[in-house]
């Protein structure tokens, strides 16, 4: 679509005597708008189901992805915050005092294979943080 507005546009422009001057500026106008107009429409949202991931270790993890590719995130299935450390396992998340996340110690699991100290551990963490 836009090709065919460029190409009409340099048909406008090329012949003077067909089109007035406030005729050509409505076009350019026009096309210039046209051209920013999709830009926050391309934003494609976070895959919207759960998926399940390996571990480094070999462990089954579920996550999920939010957001899209200007903001995203990623939870546990039960909604704790989680991110990839440097040995490129899903770490449990807190957010710092600037809105960012900070990954500590503790790696992941499903809720349902969670010890005593991962459940002990996760009553000290906010789920609702605010992420910035």
């Amino acid at each position: 679509m836009r090709g065919l507005v460029i190409i009409y546009m340099k048909q406008v422009m090329n012949n003077n005597n067909k089109y007035s001057w406030n005729n050509k500026m409505f076009l350019v106008l026009f096309v210039c708008l046209f051209s920013f107009m999709g830009l926050d429409v391309l934003a494609v949202p976070a895959y919207p189901y759960p998926i399940q991931v390996s571990q480094p270790d070999g462990t089954k993890l579920t996550i999920q992805l939010h957001g899209d590719e200007y903001f995203n995130y990623v939870t546990t299935e039960d909604g704790y915050l989680i991110i990839k450390n440097q040995q490129d396992y899903y770490v449990y998340a807190t957010v710092s005092q600037a809105g960012q996340l900070t990954p500590t110690s503790r790696v992941a699991r499903d809720a349902n294979v969670r010890n005593a100290a991962d459940v002990s551990f996760l009553k000290s963490i906010d789920k609702r943080n605010e992420i910035s």
